[in-house]
């Protein structure tokens, strides 16, 4: 948060339910801490979004439009985030690499390239045309009801 500070822009982070806002002491003024909040209503506005990399946040950046930057914590989230690098989506910090520093260069990076900015936007709008999870839900129930059931005996 601190890397943050005397940059015109709102920071907000969410903690989860592990760290009480309160403990963090006095921050920015133009830092928010939030045990949670709902993400796509924050990144419809957001110029970057930190995350660990799960896929869920991921799906919410792209379909909101948002560039990322992504620090993951184990496995799977080293998969997804290697693969939103490769296609030009966000940046990957790796774990032991990470220091405010990296965190604050990574952000101004994805948020001011206009590459990154233009392959998020043709991500968001491939999203916004696949229909999401109420056409996938219905696709394989259409799938589960064509199939013939079967007797158990």
């Amino acid at each position: 948060a601190r890397a943050f500070d005397g940059l015109p822009w709102n920071l907000v982070m969410t903690l989860g339910g592990g760290v009480d806002p309160a403990e963090l002491g006095p921050l920015p003024p133009n830092v928010q801490a939030r045990q949670w909040l709902s993400h796509p209503a924050v990144l419809r506005h957001a110029r970057a979004f930190v995350t660990s990399a799960g896929m869920g946040s991921i799906m919410e950046a792209l379909y909101c439009g948002t560039p990322l930057v992504l620090v993951p914590l184990h496995g799977e989230q080293e998969v997804n985030a290697r693969r939103v690098e490769e296609l030009g989506l966000g940046r990957r910090i790796p774990l032991d690499e990470l220091t405010p520093r990296r965190v604050r260069d990574a952000v101004l990076d994805v948020a001011s390239d206009p590459e990154i900015r233009e392959r998020v936007r043709a991500m968001r709008e491939h999203c916004h045309r696949a229909g999401g999870s109420a056409l996938a839900a219905d696709r394989i129930l259409g799938l589960a009801s064509a199939v013939p059931a079967q007797r158990v005996s």
